[in-house]
């Protein structure tokens, strides 16, 4: 319900930039839901290592268009690229449409500093109940052994349950 949710505000924002005409097709009730229409603008941003018959191909279309991430400066999306849970957290974040969020001063991870890169979305994350601080207080923010690629990433914001 949560990604239903973060799909359909995606999907608007993309509208609202101008950047894409929203979803292309819905798959029918709880099949996956192909990625917005993105403009030939954006496409052309598309990463260098991602073929457009590629199976991922529509989703990381959407990440880049939706601003939730692009390719690094060397154009590489990494598809095979384990990711980061704080890299998560900002993804999450940025596809829920980066909604206004005080962090607090006091982190609600014992393993995460206020300063720390993406502290904001991994306390955003933490205040909407999708996460929470393990027995031991812990998020793990530089942990990937349970984290998905980049391409499952791309899927599993890309679709709607």
């Amino acid at each position: 319900m949560w990604r239903g949710r973060v799909w359909r505000a995606v999907v608007a924002s993309i509208v609202a930039a101008g950047v894409g005409t929203g979803p292309a097709v819905a798959a029918g009730p709880g099949a996956a839901q192909a990625a917005p229409v993105v403009s030939a603008a954006v496409a052309a941003s598309d990463p260098v290592d991602v073929a457009s018959s590629s199976p991922f191909y529509a989703d990381v279309q959407w990440l880049v268009s939706a601003g939730v991430t692009k390719p690094g400066t060397d154009g590489r999306f990494g598809p095979g690229d384990p990711v980061q849970r704080a890299a998560m957290a900002a993804f999450l974040y940025r596809s829920a449409g980066s909604p206004a969020f005080t962090a607090p001063t006091s982190s609600p991870f014992t393993d995460v500093a206020s300063a720390d890169a993406f502290y904001a979305e991994m306390a955003w994350l933490a205040s909407t109940g999708v996460t929470k601080p393990g027995a031991d207080g812990r998020f793990g923010p530089n942990d990937h052994h349970l984290a998905p690629g980049r391409t499952t990433t791309a899927t599993i914001l890309g679709t709607q349950s």
